[in-house]
C-alpha cells in the first residue's frame, strides 16, 4: 500500500516489546520523500537522537 499512497507512513516501535524501553527504538516505512522530510525534522524534536545501529 505504500507504493500506492505516497502520503502513507507505517511506523512501529519495538522499545517495550523487545525490553528496550529506555532506548525509544522504532522504524518507519513510507515514501522516500516523506522519510527524508522526517529525517530533516527529527533533531528539532529529539534532543538525544539514536544512530542507525541502535
Amino acid at each position: 500500500m505504500i507504493g500506492r499512497y505516497p502520503n502513507l507512513l507505517v511506523i512501529q516501535t519495538v522499545s517495550k516489546s523487545r525490553s528496550l524501553a529506555g532506548m525509544r527504538v522504532g522504524f518507519a516505512f513510507g515514501n522516500s520523500d516523506l522519510i527524508d522530510a522526517l529525517n530533516r525534522m527529527k533533531d528539532s524534536f529529539n534532543s538525544y537522537p539514536l544512530d542507525r545501529l541502535a
